[in-house]
């Protein structure tokens, strides 16, 4: 519990998980400029719209394959947010994606998603769970109306916390990081920490334009049968309009 009570604890262990990337396999840099905007509906309900897209800023060769850099996909997400108690929100979405959107093999993808998050509060930090399941249908790349189908499970642990004061106010910064870790219930032979992810990002909440953040974002994924890493930390971009 003390590393909770303290937050540069928090900080410092996600920093720590960030910087141990480069001792992967295979590590390339890209871009991820996202677009996540709430508003509510009823004194319970929300809507929420999110477009992003991640790009791969590196040409790589790994053993004699070229990875070119590219835009890796387009992601569109809508979804409603049902407000249980104070500490508990239940929400689902429709993800609609075009996986490398500019190539001659671009395929799409189609995932539902249910989620549940708790949220507890230790001061000004805002702690967040996020238990969700994933219904993925990935388009072939080989037969054009053939999608494959799997279920993914996945936990999230998240904190958010204002640089002044116990509350976030217009013209303050704040931190915001989530970890989360995954399961490939349809894949057992990747079943465990077959793709995780890291982020840690700076907040700064305006008056009239909502809020804006910009930090790192680390995927890490199995890529072939020897179990070698790949990691790709991309640079978040995030605005959240008012």
């Amino acid at each position: 519990m003390h590393l909770i009570h303290n937050p540069k604890h928090l900080v410092f262990s996600t920093l720590l998980c960030l910087q141990s990337l480069y001792s992967q396999d295979f590590t390339h840099l890209g871009l991820l400029p996202r677009i996540n905007y709430t508003t509510p509906i009823h004194e319970k309900l929300s809507f929420n719209g999110t477009f992003f897209s991640e790009v791969d800023l590196e040409e790589n060769e790994v053993g004699g394959t070229i990875f070119p850099s590219k835009v890796l996909n387009l992601t569109f997400i809508a979804g409603m947010g049902y407000k249980l108690n104070t500490k508990n929100i239940l929400t689902g979405s429709y993800l609609f994606r075009i996986i490398d959107p500019f190539e001659d093999n671009s395929r799409i993808e189609h995932r539902f998603i249910q989620q549940l998050v708790h949220i507890q509060y230790l001061g000004s930090l805002r702690l967040r769970h996020h238990f969700r399941a994933e219904q993925r249908f990935i388009q072939s790349a080989v037969l054009t109306n053939v999608y494959n189908a799997s279920l993914r499970l996945s936990y999230s642990f998240g904190w958010d916390l204002p640089l002044q004061g116990r509350h976030l106010d217009v013209n303050e910064f704040y931190l915001n990081s989530i970890n989360s870790y995954f399961v490939q219930v349809s894949r057992p032979r990747t079943a465990f920490n077959n793709l995780n992810e890291f982020y840690l990002g700076l907040g700064y909440q305006t008056k009239h334009m909502g809020r804006f953040e910009i930090g790192p974002e680390a995927k890490i994924s199995i890529r072939n049968s020897s179990k070698e890493l790949n990691a790709l930390v991309f640079i978040d971009i995030i605005w959240y309009p008012k």
